[in-house]
């Protein structure tokens, strides 16, 4: 089993370097690997003592050139300002996982350790046995994500605040997520059949693409990112005043609250929706989209325009 080491920078947070040094802050054990994992991609980002903008930057490792076997180690240093080099370091570490071609798993960990003297701090990461690392969610619809930046492998959605006073957003989880990337949400590309938009400009409006920004305060990494969905809402709310107002007389007394102002902040909740997301990588702009529409179809092969 061979050790690589990398380093990254404070002032360039998650900027990793391939590195000699003998003395890494971090040494991270990945056990358990399967046969079937080639590669290796890094992402670390420095939480304290200081902290920096976003990186594309990663370091990629092909394991049979390390000749792994099952087990693999790299080193990891956070470089500080010398004012802060006797401050203890904090920081998280994404890991992508693939093999054949295709992402076998996301993780992401954090680390917390030592200052700039003393021995490495050791995170072992049991690859079968997640009780120390996040899983990035992948979805099942699609058999094969292939590696790119930026990678979308999931959305979730995290709803806070009262009924009707919701605080919504829109989770985008994958690989390459970074800040200042620019996303769009459609609910449909193509609206139904007969709607006339010359005669219903309200209702045409939840077709329409809609910018969402970053949601504020929320956790962020290259594998998590988090956007406020509150302009869905208005976007979308016309419909469920449609909807409400077209219900057979016999089920309108149980579902008339769909008309209500409450059920309409709360509309990115309750629909699907096409996700792209645009990120410049290495002064190149790059996309990638995901669709909620289907239960069976790949997630990424149904977007459309």
């Amino acid at each position: 089993m061979r050790t690589a080491y990398i380093t990254s920078g404070v002032l360039l947070l998650g900027l990793l370097q391939s590195s000699c040094s003998e003395k890494p802050h971090f040494t991270i054990r990945l056990t358990n690997l399967d046969d079937n994992i080639e590669t290796v991609y890094v992402n670390a980002a420095l939480d304290g003592p200081a902290r920096g903008a976003s990186s594309s930057s990663e370091l990629t490792f092909e394991l049979k050139s390390y000749n792994a076997k099952g087990s693999f180690d790299f080193g990891l240093s956070f470089d500080v300002p010398p004012s802060e080099e006797s401050s203890q370091r904090t920081g998280t570490v994404d890991i992508a996982l693939v093999g054949g071609g295709c992402v076998r798993k996301i993780i992401r960990t954090a680390v917390q350790g030592p200052t700039g003297l003393g021995a490495p701090t050791v995170r072992e990461l049991n690859l079968q046995s997640p009780d120390n690392f996040e899983i990035v969610p992948l979805d099942s619809r699609e058999p094969c994500f292939k590696i790119r930046r930026p990678l979308i492998t999931a959305v979730g959605r995290e709803l806070g605040g009262t009924y009707g006073a919701p605080d919504s957003k829109l989770v985008l989880y994958g690989w390459g997520l970074l800040k200042g990337s620019q996303a769009e949400a459609l609910l449909s590309p193509m609206r139904p059949v007969g709607l006339d938009c010359s005669t219903a400009a309200k209702v045409c409006a939840a077709w329409q693409k809609t910018a969402l920004a970053q949601a504020e305060g929320a956790p962020v990494s290259s594998t998590r990112l988090p956007l406020n969905a509150t302009p869905l809402n208005a976007k979308v709310a016309p419909l469920l005043e449609t909807v409400a107002s077209v219900l057979p007389a016999n089920i309108k007394p149980a579902l008339d609250f769909l008309g209500n102002a409450e059920p309409s902040r709360m509309a990115s909740a309750l629909f699907p929706f096409q996700i792209t997301l645009t990120t410049t990588i290495n002064g190149q702009p790059s996309t990638d989209c995901f669709s909620e529409y289907s239960t069976t179809t790949p997630a990424t092969t149904k977007c459309q325009n």
